[in-house]
């Protein structure tokens, strides 16, 4: 079976992608900030389907990058 993968929106590691972690918050290690928390934030597809995107702890998902991917927080 593959293992799920996810894709950073926003902050510091935008656009990396990772193995899907177990826990709902991950600390990110990157260049700049030393280590950056990302939650996991459940979405839904325009067929229902459940996606899950890590984005920066505390804050909102950017609403341009759902509607691209024709997601709904």
């Amino acid at each position: 079976m593959t293992q799920a993968r996810v894709e950073f929106v926003g902050g510091p590691a935008h656009g990396a992608t990772i193995d899907r972690p177990r826990a709902a918050t991950v600390k990110v290690p990157t260049p700049s900030l030393g280590t950056f928390a990302y939650t996991l934030r459940r979405c839904r597809g325009a067929d229902g389907t459940l996606v899950e995107v890590p984005a920066p702890a505390g804050r909102e998902i950017d609403r341009a990058w759902l509607a691209a991917r024709g997601l709904k927080n």
